[in-house]
């Protein structure tokens, strides 16, 4: 048999924990196989790098229903998110840091709590207002070969908030780049069409002032990345906003195409790619 174990939520689920199987007397585990990946991708973002609701389909139970639970965690599935498919097409260990609702410099409208990714992303836990008694992460034991950073959509920052949005964006680079020295950094334009231009011309402009080699702005949604973008209606979980499983895919492959055609050679070269 071969087992995989799977989170599928996010993490105001609360915490899963695995105790161990219980086996037959004289029965063993045999070592894992194949080895852990050698090559490491983190993806940070909102919902939709969560996969939050990406198994929707809108004939169950109606073409018109809302979804069948709250948040749409029943049909949700981070497993089969583009960063986990993308993951999967490098033969790479993937992970997730992300939280429904959350931006750069503000989250969406309404949604608590109000820390945002840049002041929640070093501890262990998202939690509700993080202390000097929180847990952080190690980064030295985990050092990602790429990071893909998909924020934005929550902020929606228009000319008001721009300085705001930039300079919150800037700094988590910087945090970033200090927790990982090599890591090819990609910044993507955000997915929903409905966003416009601004967000994804905001985020280049923080880019070529970061002067990083190894930071790339990416505009997900040119055709000249991915032939599938934009999204068509039907690529949504019903509010033009969070893609559905297929779409996940099409993202994955739209990144997948940029990294080949810009930055692998880099990855073969400082990484072992």
């Amino acid at each position: 048999h071969t087992i995989v174990l799977v989170r599928r939520s996010e993490g105001t689920s609360g915490v899963d924990t695995f105790k161990g199987f219980g086996l037959d007397t004289g029965k063993t585990l045999t070592a894992p196989a194949p080895a852990a990946p050698t090559r490491k991708m983190e993806f940070i973002g909102d919902s939709i790098t969560c996969g939050s609701q990406n198994e929707y389909v809108s004939a169950v139970p109606t073409a018109t229903a809302d979804l069948p639970c709250e948040w749409g965690g029943c049909v949700s599935n981070t497993d089969t998110s583009f960063g986990m498919q993308l993951a999967r097409m490098y033969g790479a260990e993937g992970r997730n840091i992300c939280r429904g609702g959350i931006g750069m410099f503000k989250n969406c409208s309404g949604c608590t709590p109000d820390y945002t990714m840049p002041q929640v992303y070093p501890y262990m836990y998202f939690e509700t207002a993080p202390s000097g008694s929180s847990l952080t992460w190690n980064f030295a034991s985990w050092q990602a070969d790429v990071v893909v950073i998909a924020l934005g959509t929550n902020d929606n920052p228009n000319a008001s908030i721009k300085t705001q949005f930039q300079n919150a964006y800037t700094g988590f680079l910087t945090m970033l780049r200090s927790y990982y020295p090599n890591a090819y950094i990609l910044c993507t334009e955000p997915v929903p069409s409905w966003l416009g231009t601004t967000v994804g011309t905001y985020i280049n402009e923080v880019v070529t002032a970061f002067n990083d080699a190894k930071v790339f702005y990416v505009p997900l949604r040119n055709p000249a990345i991915s032939p599938d973008f934009p999204l068509p209606a039907s690529d949504y979980a019903n509010d033009n906003t969070h893609p559905i499983v297929s779409a996940h895919t099409k993202i994955a492959l739209g990144l997948k195409n940029w990294i080949d055609n810009h930055i692998m050679d880099g990855l073969v070269a400082d990484h072992g790619w």
